[in-house]
């Protein structure tokens, strides 16, 4: 394979956040999108961000977090509830780690 064939520009994919606990307190799933794949710097945010940092973890992830016609989905000033930002945090962080959606070949 050349490694030519890997490069491909981001696609945004589909996120659902459907943990019963949220489903049952907003009534339905949530959706959201981000990019398959990322520029490296992102990845070194990620990567450099103390553990402990939740909310610089919440910062960098909120960067990422689109919706389905790739607009960010915050703007200046918004703040969704703290139960939706630890897991919307929680599923970013598994989809980045995902080595398949960096690899797939759609």
């Amino acid at each position: 394979m050349k490694l030519k064939d890997l490069a491909k520009k981001p696609q945004l994919v589909k996120v659902t956040l459907d943990d019963q606990m949220l489903v049952e307190r907003y009534g339905e799933p949530l959706d959201f999108w981000i990019y398959d794949r990322y520029e490296m710097d992102q990845y070194i945010k990620l990567m450099n961000n103390d553990e402990k940092d939740f909310a610089g973890l919440a910062n960098i992830i909120k960067e990422m977090v689109m919706d389905d016609d790739g607009s960010p989905v915050f703007n200046d000033g918004e703040i969704i509830p703290a139960d939706v930002l630890t897991k919307l945090v929680e599923e970013v962080i598994s989809h980045l780690g995902n080595s398949i959606t960096q690899t797939s070949e759609t």
